[in-house]
């Protein structure tokens, strides 16, 4: 199209613009004549303008409202967007729709029980809650919300939701359902990871201390049990004297848990992941906890470009002793297109006569790695991705250490190396880089930051940099960190329970309760103890009642629903009208949140919405 035509195709629609303006503006004026001639305000020597066959689709439309109706609604409009503003709002985040459950199973990734409890927490205490659900969702105007109803249900999870949509069918319609690793998947309780907030008062100044942030404390403090959820981990008596020392272990405290595995875009056992995970294996048919003693060993691998995208071309494993343990050279699958040498180190001539493929790789690998091994590298997720493999324990190096002061800023190994170790390494050009010197550099960080401290090069986390920080300003920096950590404390006594929160910040707490589930609150006391009211059901119907006064008579109620007695339909009609009933006992802006408890083959479900206000029309 010409510059000419482009012209007047713009005229064109300017035209047309002019001509429905002045269509409209002509049936506003005879609207308003009319309403004249309603009043008796009509001359009656004016005649009736002729009307344009333009204006007769604008006239079918509703009259224009004028005089004291018009204020009338103006006013009601003006109180409705003010009131708008002021109601509390939930929304999902990427993350939270990821997980919703009217995606494909093999498209969905799962939340954390931990992501529920921080969002009832943040729903109680607002800013003074220890961590928030930033990950997953949004909520605003915590403080407007007039209640929360919890509803638990022992025996139901993801597998009945997709099976019975019919019976439960009002959960589908008014809640965001969202897939969620039920506790059951690592030996815990969907009452021990609702009700107990993971920090005592007395943790707080250490915790403090030793992680920077209250929020980072939390998270990491997760890495042993979620993990469990995802892989074949079984208990290894053996380890039991190690795994029980009285203060937690560095090594430990710097693994990856679950939540940033997934945030790190580790391959997982998790078809919501990536597509491709289902070919990938895992390093052992089953592991053993990990423990203080477990053996850390350190993988580089060089990848080159094939006709399948990128493809293991090379791996080095080296032990804690600098000493490798494993090192090949790999034959691609497909053709190579590009042996990026200046990256890899490649060359045609380097894979001459090779014959090791990838599967022979993962073979290896799998009798050289221990059940309870720590894998530790640079972004190690790339060359785990490269070797199709699956690990439950890993030390990532681009997240232990952070010189830059945003976490999504990762600095490269060799920086790292040159900063800390004040070794240079892929000092090659277009040779390449060494996977040998690149696995032994990460090793060499690991150790050093066992040495040095968790804090130790994270900026972050106010932790010394070599040639940033000099042991005065360090000394200082910790000493204000200190003061300031304490002011938090003070001004701030979080709990070690959902309900002693809420008494902080003067909110009542009820729990109701099948009696077949009410002596694993018994085994809570911190929690029990702070609840406003505690009762038992013995029946369905009795629970109900019960549960439709604690949620009108308290700022929050938990209902706690057992139905794993009770056939599969049947239980889903129960639960069904169970969570109708006590959502018309939630109030106006109040908080309805779901919980269905899975078990060890089922996902557990967590569906959420807020009671919102009906205008009038």
């Amino acid at each position: 199209m010409s510059n000419e035509d482009k012209r007047k195709k713009r005229t064109e629609n300017r035209k047309r613009k002019i001509e429905a303006f002045l269509a409209v503006a002509e049936l506003n004026d005879e609207e308003t004549k009319k309403f004249k001639l309603q009043e008796g305000v009509k001359k009656p020597e004016e005649k009736e303008p002729v009307k344009d066959v333009s204006v007769k689709v604008l006239e079918q439309d509703r009259p224009r409202v004028t005089g004291e109706e018009f204020i009338q609604l103006k006013q009601r409009l003006r109180e409705r967007k003010k009131m708008l503003k002021c109601l509390p709002l939930f929304r999902l985040k990427s993350v939270g729709q990821e997980a919703l459950i009217n995606l494909k199973r093999e498209s969905r990734v799962p939340l954390f029980m931990s992501d529920i409890q921080a969002l009832l927490t943040y729903c109680i205490c607002g800013d003074r809650a220890p961590y928030y659900p930033h990950r997953w969702c949004t909520m605003e105007k915590w403080n407007r919300l007039s209640n929360i109803v919890c509803v638990v249900v022992e025996g139901l999870g993801v597998n009945q939701l997709e099976e019975h949509k019919e019976e439960l069918g009002w959960m589908h319609e008014k809640l965001e359902m969202m897939e969620v690793i039920s506790p059951a998947c690592y030996d815990s309780h969907v009452a021990n990871d609702l009700a107990l907030i993971p920090i005592s008062a007395r943790q707080q100044m250490k915790l403090i201390k030793e992680y920077g942030s209250l929020e980072s404390a939390l998270e990491k403090n997760e890495s042993g049990s979620t993990v469990k959820a995802l892989f074949p981990v079984k208990s290894d008596p053996s380890k039991a004297e190690a795994k029980q020392q009285p203060e937690p272990n560095l090594k430990l405290q710097l693994l990856l848990n679950a939540k940033q595995l997934i945030m790190e875009n580790y391959p997982l056992p998790l078809e919501g992941i990536w597509e491709k995970t289902r070919d990938f294996v895992f390093t052992k048919d089953n592991y053993i906890e990990v423990h203080a003693g477990s053996p850390i060993l350190s993988i580089d691998c060089e990848m080159c470009l094939t006709e399948d995208g990128m493809e293991l071309t090379r791996i080095c494993v080296v032990n804690e002793h600098l000493e490798v343990v494993y090192h090949s050279l790999v034959k691609p699958e497909k053709k190579i297109l590009n042996y990026l040498t200046q990256y890899s180190g490649i060359t045609s001539k380097l894979l001459e006569g090779v014959e090791t493929n990838l599967m022979m790789v993962q073979t290896s690998l799998r009798e050289i790695l221990p059940e309870d091994c720590i894998l530790v590298g640079q972004s190690l997720n790339s060359d785990l991705n490269a070797l199709k493999m699956m690990h439950p324990y890993v030390i990532d190096t681009s997240v232990i250490f952070n010189i830059t002061g945003d976490r999504r800023r990762k600095t490269k190994l060799s920086a790292l190396s040159n900063i800390f170790l004040n070794k240079e390494i892929q000092a090659e050009g277009i040779k390449g880089h060494n996977p040998e010197e690149d696995a032994k550099a990460a090793m060499s960080l690991v150790l050093l930051k066992l040495r040095e401290g968790y804090r130790f090069g994270d900026v972050l986390l106010g932790g010394r940099v070599p040639g940033i920080h000099d042991p005065e300003q360090q000394q200082l920096q910790h000493q204000q960190q200190t003061i300031q950590g304490l002011d938090v404390v003070i001004k701030e006594s979080y709990s070690s329970s959902i309900s002693k929160a809420a008494e902080k910040v003067e909110k009542t707490v009820a729990l109701s309760v099948s009696d077949s589930c009410a002596e694993t609150y018994h085994k809570l006391p911190s929690f029990k103890s702070q609840l406003k009211l505690f009762q038992t059901g013995s029946s369905y119907k009795e629970l109900m009642e019960k549960s439709k006064t604690g949620a009108l008579e308290h700022n929050l109620s938990i209902s706690h629903l057992d139905l794993r007695d009770t056939s599969s339909k049947k239980a889903c009609r129960r639960a069904e009208k169970f969570c109708q009933e006590l959502y018309s006992h939630t109030s106006t802006n109040g908080l309805f949140l779901l919980i269905l408890a899975g078990s060890k083959e089922n996902n557990a479900a967590a569906g959420v919405t807020i009671n919102k206000p009906k205008f009038e029309k």
